[in-house]
Order: C-alpha cells, then sequence, then structure tokens
C-alpha cells in the first residue's frame, strides 16, 4: 500500500478543501422546493402528529421517560424495541382476524 502525498494536517494548512456531492443532490433539491407546497405541508404536520403521539405513548407506556441502562448503544436497543412493540400492537389491533373476533362476541 502506497503512502499518502500529505497528510489531512498539511492538505488543511496549504488551503485544500473537501469537495462533497452528493448522489442525490437532484432528489434533495426536488425535494426542497416542495416544501412551501400546501399538500406538503399538510403531509408533514400529520406526520408530526402522528410522531409526536407516539413518542408519548412510547414515553407513558414503555417506560422512556428514564432508562435502565447507560449509554447510547443500549438507549437506542431500548428505543428500536419499544417501536417495535407499538408497530406488532398497531399490527395486531388492525388485523382481520381480530376483528372478526370482535364481532362475534370475543375478547
Amino acid at each position: 500500500m502506497t503512502e499518502p502525498k500529505y497528510t489531512a494536517q498539511q492538505a488543511a494548512e496549504a488551503g485544500a478543501r473537501k469537495l462533497q456531492d452528493s448522489y442525490f443532490k437532484t432528489v434533495v433539491q426536488e425535494h426542497f422546493s416542495r416544501r412551501w407546497e400546501p399538500d406538503y405541508r399538510e403531509a408533514l404536520k400529520q406526520r408530526q402528529i402522528w410522531c409526536e403521539g407516539t413518542f408519548a405513548a412510547q414515553k407513558w407506556g414503555h417506560n422512556l421517560t428514564r432508562l435502565l441502562r447507560r449509554g447510547l448503544e443500549t438507549a437506542e436497543d431500548h428505543c428500536l424495541l419499544s417501536a417495535a412493540a407499538l408497530n406488532l400492537k398497531t399490527t395486531i389491533s388492525a388485523s382481520p382476524w381480530r376483528a372478526a373476533r370482535f364481532w362475534r362476541g370475543g375478547t
């Protein structure tokens, strides 16, 4: 493996700049150009309502106000498991099997 000609510090001292251009630049620009459209604003508003309600439910029902273990990794695991549990609850409550059971008089 060859050694680099310049270190990062030497390149910075020489006034070199790192250019970053995303492959998705056109898609991102198109997305940002729509941000003032009424449909986009309404969708964003609905998404914020759903996300806030979901997070409030997680804090209340899944003990997200305080975490039992320390560290970012364990906190992330706790939040992801809570989100998975909430998704399972939503899926089960919307399943046709449960609806049919409810209409038959079961619990």
